[in-house]
């Protein structure tokens, strides 16, 4: 659930598909399980499009799982106490609905839940985001740079696979 407390202070942010409009730093954003999958892509588990939160992913045992299930993936790694990551939240989340993106698979897990993850290990500071094409690596950054969020998604989204 997303509730925008002051609605006369937004950031707009052009895509593809148009302006889209996030809330700002005022914005309480609440979800029932702290990993989950939003947006974009699809699947190998099943030929639906995954649209809403993915609510029951146990982010321990899951996320090498939901890494592997989709080709194009981009990974927030987030904090509840951090501010950064707050501003970020429904940036992403506005992101993950952009059509532009709809073969990404965007997953979010929390830093502090899961210390213990080989790749949560290797991040340096929240927030971080690390794309992936065919479970490979392609770009690592942190900060609060929602262009540069946009300019990596961007590169994820030109991705695709040559048949020969």
């Amino acid at each position: 659930m997303i509730r925008n407390r002051n609605s006369d202070s937004n950031i707009k942010m052009k895509t593809s598909q148009g302006n889209i409009t996030i809330p700002d730093t005022k914005t309480t954003t609440t979800v029932d399980h702290e990993c989950c999958m939003i947006g974009g892509g699809t699947s190998n588990y099943s030929s639906e499009p995954i649209t809403d939160l993915h609510k029951d992913a146990n982010c321990i045992e899951d996320l090498d799982r939901l890494l592997q299930s989709s080709d194009k993936v981009i990974l927030f790694i987030s904090a509840k106490w951090c501010s950064p990551c707050r501003i970020l939240s429904p940036i992403f989340g506005a992101l993950s609905e952009d059509t532009s993106y709809k073969d990404i698979l965007f997953i979010k897990t929390d830093a502090d839940l899961n210390p213990d993850h080989p790749i949560v290990k290797e991040t340096p500071g929240v927030p971080s985001f690390i794309t992936y094409y065919k479970q490979v690596e392609l770009d690592r950054f942190s900060g609060r740079d929602h262009l540069e969020l946009k300019r990596v998604l961007d590169r994820l989204s030109t991705k695709t696979q040559f048949i020969f």
